[in-house]
C-alpha cells in the first residue's frame, strides 16, 4: 500500500469542507476550554508553590483571566456537552492532579515556574489555531473570543517570561 504524497494530501483538504471545518473547530474548541481550565488550576497552584513574589503576581493575573476566559468559552459553545467535553474534562482533571501531586512537587521552583509558561504557551497557539478554524467555520464569536483571548494573554505571558530573570536574583530559592 501506498502512502499519500503531500500534493495528495494538499489535494484532499479543503477549507471550504465544512464538516472539516467543523470538527476541527469543535476539537480545538474543547481543547481550548480544557486550556483555560488547566491555566486557571496550575497558575494559581504554581503561584501559592511560589509564595510572595512577581511570578505569583503573574500567575494570580493570568489565572483570573483563564478564569473569566473559560465561562465566556463555556456559554458560547454548548448548552449541554457532548459525552467527548466531560470525558476530555476528567483527562484533563486527571492530569492536572497527577502533575500536582508528583511533578510538582519534586521539581525545582524555577523549573516547575517553566513548565507552567509552556503549558500557557501551548494555550496560546491553540487560540491562534481556533481563531483561524473559527474564520473558516463563520463562527465570529469564537473567532472575535480568540482574539480578544490572545490581544491581552500574550503580553501577559511575556511578562511572565520576563519574570524568570526574578529566580536569577534568589538562586537558592529557584533551586529548592
Amino acid at each position: 500500500m501506498a502512502t499519500a504524497t503531500l500534493p495528495d494530501l494538499e489535494a484532499q483538504t479543503d477549507a471550504r469542507d465544512p464538516e472539516s471545518i467543523e470538527r476541527l473547530h469543535d476539537r480545538l474548541a474543547r481543547e481550548l476550554t480544557q486550556d483555560e481550565r488547566e491555566t486557571r488550576i496550575q497558575c494559581r497552584r504554581e503561584a501559592r508553590r511560589q509564595g510572595p513574589g512577581l511570578p505569583a503576581e503573574i500567575l494570580l493575573d493570568i489565572a483570573a483571566h483563564a478564569e473569566q476566559t473559560e465561562a465566556r468559552l463555556r456559554a458560547q459553545l454548548t448548552a449541554a456537552p457532548p459525552l467527548g467535553v466531560a470525558v476530555s474534562l476528567v483527562a484533563a482533571r486527571t492530569f492536572s492532579n497527577l502533575r500536582h501531586l508528583a511533578l510538582d512537587r519534586i521539581a525545582t521552583h524555577e523549573r516547575s515556574y517553566r513548565a507552567t509558561l509552556l503549558g500557557l504557551r501551548e494555550g496560546l497557539d491553540a487560540a491562534h489555531l481556533l481563531r483561524a478554524v473559527a474564520e473558516r467555520a463563520f463562527r465570529p464569536q469564537i473567532q472575535a473570543l480568540c482574539a480578544e483571548l490572545i490581544r491581552l494573554r500574550e503580553p501577559m505571558l511575556a511578562k511572565a517570561v520576563d519574570a524568570v530573570d526574578w529566580f536569577a536574583d534568589r538562586p537558592a530559592f529557584a533551586l529548592h
